[in-house]
């Protein structure tokens, strides 16, 4: 199985303009997805592709709306592959849940474990919008120590 990964995309509509410090310099950037999209043209046209792992970070402000056009862009640049993700500091749940999975705003943590015929994935969720480090509590070790054991 291919598997292709990619992080920290931190994809942003940019409809308010910032002249000074960090939003300053993302507001000045090209946008992630026109580079990400070359480099998805590029590994498709070389590569069989089974799966998409995204690892964190999948917007800069996690706006319900940033989640959802990310998904459906992702939709149509790949269609029908599996895509699992990961949430990171710059990803907000409430939002994540809404837009990128079209469920009920949730503040729990985004865990998964997906089935594969070689290997078990699985997507565990410290991230705490705007806390670098993440955090875990007692009840995600525990869900963490559980899927281990199994």
């Amino acid at each position: 199985m291919n598997i292709l990964h990619i992080s920290d995309i931190h994809y942003c509509q940019n409809d308010k303009v910032y002249l000074k410090g960090y939003k300053g310099m993302i507001y000045k950037m090209d946008n992630p997805l026109i580079h990400l999209e070359a480099c998805l043209k590029e590994v498709i046209q070389t590569q069989q592709i089974d799966l998409l792992l995204i690892s964190g970070d999948l917007t800069e402000d996690g706006s319900v709306e940033d989640y959802a056009y990310l998904k459906k862009w992702f939709e149509e640049q790949i269609p029908n592959m599996k895509i699992i993700v990961t949430l990171g500091n710059h990803d907000i749940k409430e939002n994540f849940y809404e837009g990128w999975l079209g469920k009920v705003s949730s503040s729990d943590s985004y865990n998964l474990v997906e089935t594969f015929e070689e290997f078990y994935l699985i997507s565990f969720d410290s991230s705490v919008y705007g806390l670098a480090d993440g955090s875990m509590s007692d009840e995600q070790f525990n869900w963490l120590e559980e899927q281990l054991n199994k």
